[in-house]
C-alpha cells in the first residue's frame, strides 16, 4: 500500500481527521478545568501541560 494511501486510510488529511484533533486539543483543557471546578479543588494545577 503506497505511503499516501496509508495516510488517509487513518484520516490524516480528511476534514474530519482534522476536525477531530482540533476537538481534543480542546476538550482536553477543558475537561482539566471542568474537573478542578466540579471537585471544588482548592490547588489547581497548571495546565501548562496542555500547552504543546
Amino acid at each position: 500500500m503506497a505511503a499516501a494511501t496509508m495516510r488517509a486510510a487513518y484520516g490524516a488529511r480528511t476534514a474530519h481527521g482534522v476536525f477531530t484533533r482540533v476537538a481534543q486539543r480542546l476538550l482536553a483543557p477543558a475537561a482539566a478545568v471542568w474537573r478542578n471546578w466540579a471537585i471544588n479543588a482548592s490547588d489547581k494545577p497548571s495546565l501548562i501541560a496542555y500547552d504543546h
